[in-house]
């Protein structure tokens, strides 16, 4: 069983029952659903199990509620909550039931309650340094257990996507990585200096990008980078993109490399043409993905 499922089950046959006998004034207006962790994407295995992996789930309270007594709820739960469900534990940390209202839940998540009006704020919210695009992938791929009402489902969907201008941004910085570690440096300088370490550098770079591009085209968020590759594969332009991926990082021929790296360019730029974020006009660098780059610097408005 995974975790996700060990998860939901501890929930639907433990905890939904407690809380019907101990706390039944919220069962109609309460959330719960699991936002964290490996588990999330289906990927967690035995490693994953010595930590943040068992019998757990977020509980989000209406703000009345939260407010009257959700500190109560959070200590007679998690004492209430057996310590090994169905032969799974989980291991660290001690207590597996956080609680939340809505607003603590993304405020505490992502630091921002509901969508800001400036959209600067995506980026630079007054509460952090900046959103955690993984914390918003984690969100918007999470599993509701139970929500009746639909509050929090509501507020969850509202940060599904970035704002159109917030995804062109990220998109530009993406299109950059993947030609500046590629085609600029890559192909053109690293080659020749024959630096193996600077190289590996360059090329671990270089994967990152075509990823989270990838999944920015798809209009989605980018995840934690352990996850990246997991997700990515699940992605229709990963059919052609990770077998050369994995033979860019198998391949001990520079000049295979080098072969690779241009076609997986070919094929970013052929994704955004698609798109419709592509230059119309590529003839005047060598390079396509810097006349792709320097387009959508121009089509960017407000996140200069």
């Amino acid at each position: 069983m995974q975790g996700l499922d060990v998860s939901q089950n501890f929930f639907q046959e433990w905890a939904l029952p407690y809380l019907q006998a101990a706390y039944p004034q919220i069962i109609n207006t309460a959330a719960a659903g699991l936002f964290s962790g490996s588990q999330i994407y289906r990927a967690d295995d035995l490693i994953s199990q010595d930590h943040g992996w068992g019998p757990q789930f977020q509980l989000i309270l209406q703000a009345e509620d939260y407010q009257g007594f959700g500190e109560a709820l959070k200590d007679a739960i998690n004492q209430a909550a057996p310590k090994v469900w169905k032969g799974n534990k989980l291991n660290y940390p001690p207590n597996g039931i956080e609680v939340f209202s809505v607003d603590t839940f993304f405020q505490e998540w992502i630091g921002l309650v509901t969508p800001p009006e400036d959209l600067l704020s995506w980026l630079n919210p007054p509460t952090r340094l900046s959103v955690r695009e993984y914390d918003l992938y984690l969100i918007r791929h999470g599993t509701v257990f139970h929500d009746p009402s639909g509050g929090f489902s509501a507020r969850r969907s509202l940060f599904k996507f970035y704002p159109a201008e917030v995804r062109l941004r990220r998109l530009y910085e993406e299109v950059f990585r993947i030609w500046h570690y590629g085609q600029y440096n890559f192909l053109d300088r690293l080659l020749a200096r024959g630096d193996e370490v600077a190289i590996q550098i360059a090329l671990g770079q270089f994967c990152e990008g075509v990823m989270r591009c990838v999944l920015l085209l798809e209009n989605d968020f980018t995840p934690y980078w352990k996850w990246l590759a997991f997700e990515f594969r699940k992605r229709q332009a990963a059919d052609l993109l990770d077998p050369l991926l994995r033979a860019l990082t198998r391949s001990c021929s520079l000049e295979e490399k080098a072969a690779t790296v241009r076609e997986v360019c070919h094929i970013i730029h052929g994704l955004l043409e698609n798109a419709n974020f592509a230059n119309p006009d590529i003839t005047w660098h060598p390079h396509p993905l810097f006349c792709d780059w320097v387009y959508l610097e121009g089509k960017l408005t407000i996140l200069k």
